[in-house]
């Protein structure tokens, strides 16, 4: 083994061929700390036992391919302009703490033990097709550019904590340890795009702009918190669930994503403020939380197993214009909004009122008010198997809604427009109640012009229709009926008990616990 002591020294071309022409003999040991590189360090396709470059200073750049470092190889607080480093094998451990280059371009390297970049200063930093046998750390960066990694493979412990980056982008990598991520700022965008995470049970995410976890697979149950301005997580799988906490106005999307655990999304509360969910459409849930969140906006028609999804807590949802100024206004989803936007002067249009179509439904096309309607039935079913049963009143009456409006023939939808004029579904006690009042002042007309034979005053007359119309057995006081007052009488023993259980029917939902 040949050996260059070279620390503190000046070193020129001559000592670099110096360097080459011993390699082309016999594996080398150079011990470079401090040392300073007047000439463009290239050792390619060299064998190092000791790589000792700690504190050194290459002027003109390091391109070291297809070399082994047998040894630790050290660049502790090494200084150079561009470092390419290809194809090269770490059999010892790899330090590049303090390291400040310009660029810094790693590709196709082999990492098979420690390897730490802690406390790098770099213009940019690019990782390709690189392997990490053991713990890789790359803590308290400083880097002005993006900070890449395409197709890398971490076998340990990957820790990105407390550092300061412009943008951190990781596509189609492997995370077979834990990802580490606290304390981490990203300034503008962080990506994990196209990776899997085997072991990975916390991420802390802060980024200024825009995060994107997207098609990644998470294999154990992850705690994700978020802190940006959007978050993209479509495709993702959730294997055995996860628990998402976002920041407050933030805008999120899970389109496409799975939930195959007990999952839930929730907003941090310490302003007050609620995310804002922009879409789970084609998302597939089992038992999915979703609470103090913005909904109003959000795709949920086409999501799989919605009776496994629960919206927990009011005023999420978007809210129903009111016809009548009031405390209450039903929850409706955005299907519907956007549904009843595209139907607007129709027949379930019939209020005064205006649908507001939020900005970003309004390049979407509406879904079929029957599929709307199996959406309502879903949740309804969540809300029910929840004993949220004033909550689930309101899904029932938008399943009716969305029914109603599609209904295949005029007499179901007749018989339905009906059900709701009269009752709101059994959920509207005040027309319920409404119609009662009406139906005994009408009977009491029908039966002092034509019903009785000798009719008493119009008073005397809507007492007795009352006490027919709330009597299961024969009104007390007895009068002469006509024909026509005889079916009168049907009516008002039918149409009456009829309209107190719908009065009672809609009570009970409101109060039902």
């Amino acid at each position: 083994m040949v050996s260059f002591d070279l620390q503190g020294r000046d070193v020129g071309p001559r000592i670099l061929q110096a360097i080459r022409r011993a390699a082309a003999e016999d594996v080398i040991a150079l011990h470079c700390a401090g040392a300073k590189f007047f000439a463009a360090f290239d050792l390619s396709d060299l064998e190092l036992t000791v790589a000792d470059f700690t504190g050194a200073r290459f002027n003109h750049g390091i391109r070291l391919d297809n070399v082994k470092f047998r040894g630790d190889a050290q660049f502790d607080g090494a200084e150079t302009s561009d470092f390419w480093l290809t194809d090269a094998t770490f059999f010892g451990a790899a330090l590049f703490r303090r390291l400040r280059s310009a660029n810094l371009r790693v590709k196709t390297a082999s990492f098979q033990r420690y390897a730490s970049f802690d406390g790098a200063q770099l213009g940019l930093g690019s990782f390709r097709d690189v392997q990490f046998d053991a713990e890789a750390r790359f803590r308290q960066l400083n880097i002005r550019g993006p900070l890449t990694f395409r197709a890398v493979q971490f076998s340990a412990a990957a820790s990105f904590q407390s550092g300061e980056l412009r943008q951190l982008a990781c596509r189609e990598c492997s995370f077979r340890g834990p990802l580490q991520t606290r304390a981490l700022s990203v300034e503008e965008t962080l990506e994990l795009v196209g990776s899997s995470c085997s072991d990975t049970r916390l991420m802390e995410l802060n980024a200024g702009s825009k995060i994107a976890v997207r098609n990644v697979s998470f294999a154990q149950s992850v705690a994700l918190i978020v802190k940006a301005k959007s978050l993209d997580g479509t495709g993702t799988c959730f294997e055995r669930g996860a628990d998402i906490l976002l920041e407050a106005n933030m805008n999120a999307d899970f389109e496409g994503a799975s939930f195959l655990g007990p999952s839930s999304i929730s907003t941090q509360t310490a302003d007050g403020g609620r995310a804002k969910l922009m879409s789970l459409d084609r998302a597939r849930a089992e038992r999915l939380t979703l609470e103090n969140l913005d909904l109003s906006q959000c795709n949920l028609a086409r999501m799989h197993r919605l009776d496994d999804v629960l919206i927990r807590g009011r005023g999420q949802l978007a809210l129903a214009p009111a016809v009548v100024e009031g405390p209450y206004r039903r929850e409706v989803l955005a299907d519907e909004v956007l549904r009843r936007a595209a139907i607007s002067g129709r027949m379930l249009e019939w209020a005064p009122t205006k649908w507001e179509l939020p900005s970003a439904l309004q390049d979407q096309d509406p879904l079929e008010a029957q599929t709307i309607s199996d959406t309502y039935r879903a949740m309804r079913k969540a809300r029910e198997g929840a004993h949220d049963y004033p909550g689930a009143a309101d899904f029932y009456y938008g399943e009716m809604e969305m029914r109603r409006e599609g209904a295949d023939s005029r007499i179901e939808r007749a018989i339905l427009t009906i059900y709701w004029l009269v009752s709101g579904y059994g959920l509207r006690a005040s027309r319920a109640a409404i119609a009662f009042v009406f139906t005994v002042l009408l009977l009491a007309i029908g039966f002092q012009t034509i019903g009785l034979e000798n009719p008493p005053s119009f008073w005397r007359t809507l007492g007795w229709t009352l006490s027919a119309c709330v009597s299961l057995t024969k009104p007390v006081e007895t009068m002469n009926l006509t024909t026509g007052g005889v079916y009168f009488n049907v009516a008002a023993r039918v149409l009456g008990p009829v309209l107190i259980a719908l009065v009672v029917l809609a009570l009970r939902s409101r109060v039902r616990r």
